[in-house]
């Protein structure tokens, strides 16, 4: 019942009839984003290019040369324009309230925004963090993928009983580990 509930928390798919009620009571000009932002090869867009971000970022090898640091630094601040944009639309779209309702939501602006933060930093650590802090984004695919996010949450809520077991593990090991050390601890060789 409690992974049911986060799940349903979680969810960002909309019936037909909450897309219709949230077009009914949009502005005019959420009216021609709704759409737009609810369609699903948008999404399918999106999650190619945090694909393919993925890719630029794992890409980044030692030592590399100027030209291929070069080339990455602008494919990821393409990248943070593309992700900026597309999160622009969806605050415009859903409206603000709405839209930071989202936990989903409430994560890609808090990527974004920091991923902006830390580009226009001069400190190196600040770069290097950036680029962790991109690494986030793959989770902004579970967004739209419902399986996976409902595997995420299946690992997240088993994590409570998984320490009790790994605590009981850990005291078994111990009892033997003393029983051990008291019945072969004063063997000679």
């Amino acid at each position: 019942a409690q992974f049911q509930m986060l799940l349903a928390m979680s969810s960002l798919e909309t019936t037909e009839k909450e897309a219709a009620a949230q077009l009914a009571r949009a502005k005019p000009y959420q009216r021609n984003l709704l759409p737009i932002v609810n369609d699903h090869k948008f999404e399918i867009g999106i999650s190619i290019v945090v694909g393919l971000n993925m890719v630029v970022l794992l890409s980044e090898h030692f030592p590399q040369t100027e030209a291929v640091e070069a080339a990455i630094d602008t494919a990821n601040f393409v990248f943070l324009i593309l992700f900026t944009i597309e999160m622009l639309m969806q605050l415009a779209a859903r409206g603000p309230s709405a839209y930071f309702k989202s936990t989903w939501y409430l994560m890609d602006f808090f990527v974004i925004s920091l991923s902006w933060v830390l580009t226009f930093s001069e400190v190196q650590a600040g770069q290097n963090a950036a680029r962790a802090l991109r690494m986030l984004r793959v989770l902004l695919i579970l967004k739209f993928a419902k399986m996976a996010r409902s595997m995420v949450m299946t690992v997240i809520l088993s994590l409570g009983p998984a320490v009790n077991v790994i605590a009981v593990l850990i005291l078994i090991l111990y009892v033997y580990a003393v029983a051990g050390m008291q019945f072969y601890g004063n063997l000679e060789e």
